[in-house]
């Protein structure tokens, strides 16, 4: 039954082709699944830092991402340098975070800033176990660097005005790592406000800068750190100074020309102001005053030069021009202060200045008169309006406005003079003169001087001696104090229960002594003896002052007996019983001058030989004379 045969062979047939077949898949298989698991365990991880960087740079918040090729071993070593402090962690995106693809290194505190980093990762192995060689592999990166100031505005070299506000411009906007402080000198209150985005700060003064004046702006940048994923600040550095600019402040704008100014102004003028700077007609205008007020219109081609065209000026009046301090030019300049100038418009003639003025006393009388006008005059006319009393004929002379009248011989001394300049004093282009002026003054009193040299008496008590080498000297006979002394002699007679020397024949008591207990001195008669020796002398007593004054009047100088001190009698008697009129203080000095006339003197001058110039009155001169009987001598 070979087909029944046959057909039972079949099915072993397929049977064994199964078999066979699944062998071979195996054989297939196998070498699939080796190279396979030769090239899971072969891979070797290369690693690449993935954190979001700006700029190509690590934000100082940022944690710091390496991604692997291929998971990694966690056996490896990490280092970076230079070291920070912190927390490698580990993470995964293969089979449920058991195969490692990410290694992500948090500081304990955020990074500094411009800092170049080097990671080196060591043992770095396939994360199949295999009989692998870990590598080493070095990464670099560096942190964001500082905030940094691209520019200041206004630039340094620009002339800056008074209201200028200052720009500060970062190269990205400002983070919490970067604090900023300012500083103006001269000191000046600001504000510090932020730009849009942070990008920066306008410093706004709150007034305005003083004009002329150099400013200088510091900018202090503080860097900080944070404990890591904190706004807790755990440092912050010292202030770093990233500006220190001056500038110059715009010098204040000036007035270079104001008209008219002065007196005497025609009525028919123009009003004119210059400034150094250019300012809107409208901000001038409201800020400029005219008083009295003035109807007309101000004009100006350049905005420096104003003219204004008043409609009419009043005569004999003064007006005043003002300019508010503060008014801004064009150019952000401002008026530092009021500008004020006056004018007054033109009036009829008057003298505004004279030598000398009404009132005047002591004037010299051999001065030239002299009055001044307002605005000119007619000479001719205005010299026959003067007229002088008491009347003294003299020159006139002209110095522009001024009349000069030199009397031909000198005025009189102690005199008043009255001098009047009648209405009616012709101004060939003003106003004539509506009023009648008159000036009164009073000349000098005469003063009578001889040129006697002062001498210091050498002595305590030499007073007498001292004033004669005064007057010889004068007389030109070089002389000094002993030969007179010489001359004159001592009395011996001492000084014990009132009875003393006679000064009418010579010198009582110790020269050096103490007056009137050990000295006193020698009167008049002594004197005038010793003098003619020398140069013709007299004595005198029961003088009167004009035998004074006209001896000096001639040229003469008089020496005169009174006290230096309060002149209370101390009289005694001599040995032979003469009674001696004596003071306390007596002293002598010698009459060189005097002030007025002779017959009546304001003044007598003398030198004193112990203090040098000493003036009287004519009152206290003749009650000290009088103490000793108003004697003297006379030294021709």
């Amino acid at each position: 039954m070979p087909e029944a045969e046959n057909a039972a062979s079949i099915p072993q047939t397929k049977s064994h082709l199964r078999r066979h077949y699944g062998f071979l898949r195996i054989l297939i298989a196998l070498p699939i699944f080796f190279i396979g698991a030769f090239l899971l365990i072969s891979q070797s991880p290369k690693p690449r830092i993935t954190s979001p960087l700006v700029n190509n740079a690590l934000p100082l918040d940022a944690s710091l991402a390496i991604d692997f090729s291929w998971p990694v071993s966690r056996n490896l070593d990490f280092k970076i340098s230079p070291n920070v402090e912190g927390e490698l962690s580990f993470e995964s995106a293969w089979f449920k975070d058991r195969m490692v693809t990410q290694a992500v290194f948090t500081p304990d505190f955020t990074w500094d800033p411009n800092v170049k980093y080097e990671i080196t990762l060591t043992n770095v192995k396939n994360a199949i176990p295999g009989r692998q060689v870990g590598q080493t592999h070095t990464l670099n990166f560096s942190t964001l660097p500082n905030l940094k100031i691209t520019s200041v505005q206004p630039a340094q070299t620009e002339i800056i005005s008074a209201d200028t506000n200052w720009q500060i411009n970062f190269d990205r906007a400002q983070s919490k790592f970067e604090e900023y402080t300012f500083q103006l000198s001269p000191s000046l209150d600001f504000s510090a406000e932020k730009l849009p985005n942070n990008s920066g700060y306008v410093i706004r003064p709150s007034q305005l800068l003083a004009q002329g004046q150099k400013y200088a702006l510091k900018a202090f940048q503080t860097e900080k750190k944070y404990v890591f994923n904190t706004q807790e600040v755990a440092s912050m550095s010292e202030q770093n100074l990233v500006v220190n600019d001056v500038w110059q402040v715009r010098q204040p704008p000036g007035v270079t020309k104001v008209y008219p100014t002065g007196t005497n102004i025609p009525l028919n003028a123009n009003l004119e102001i210059d400034f150094s700077e250019s300012f809107a007609k409208e901000i001038l205008l409201a800020n400029l005053t005219i008083e009295p007020a003035l109807a007309g219109n101000w004009s100006s081609q350049d905005g420096k030069a104003y003219i204004f065209i008043p409609e009419e000026l009043k005569s004999a009046t003064t007006y005043t021009v003002k300019v508010k301090a503060g008014t801004k030019t064009l150019a952000g300049g401002f008026l530092a202060e009021d500008v004020v100038y006056q004018f007054s418009t033109i009036e009829p003639v008057k003298i505004i200045s004279s030598t000398p003025k009404n009132g005047d006393k002591g004037i010299a009388v051999g001065s030239t008169l002299k009055f001044t006008f307002n605005q000119p005059v007619d000479h001719k006319n205005a010299e026959s309006k003067f007229k002088i009393t008491p009347a003294i004929s003299g020159d006139f002379s002209w110095t522009e406005n001024t009349l000069n009248f030199k009397p031909k011989s000198p005025l009189n001394f102690s005199l008043n003079y009255s001098i009047i300049f009648a209405s009616g004093i012709l101004a060939p282009a003003g106003l004539n003169s509506v009023i009648q002026e008159v000036i009164n003054f009073t000349t000098e009193v005469s003063v009578t001087r001889l040129a006697v040299p002062f001498h210091r008496q050498e002595h305590k008590l030499s007073c007498e001696i001292a004033t004669l080498v005064m007057a010889l000297r004068y007389r030109g006979i070089d002389i000094s104090e002993q030969p007179i002394i010489d001359a004159i002699g001592f009395d011996p007679t001492p000084k014990k229960n009132g009875v003393w020397g006679n000064p009418n024949i010579a010198f009582v008591g110790d020269i050096d002594g103490q007056q009137p207990e050990t000295g006193y001195g020698v009167y008049w008669e002594p004197i005038a003896k010793a003098s003619l020796k020398y140069r013709n002398a007299r004595a005198f007593t029961n003088g009167k002052l004009t035998d004074i004054t006209s001896e000096v009047k001639k040229g003469n100088p008089v020496i005169v007996w009174g006290t230096a001190g309060t002149g209370r009698r101390i009289d005694w008697k001599t040995k032979t019983g003469e009674n001696i009129i004596a003071i306390t203080g007596e002293h002598t000095r010698i009459v060189i001058g005097f002030v007025g006339s002779v017959e009546n003197p304001s003044k007598i001058i003398t030198l004193d030989p112990l203090y040098g110039e000493k003036n009287f009155t004519q009152s206290a001169f003749l009650y000290n004379w009088s103490l000793l009987g108003n004697s003297g001598v006379v030294v021709e």
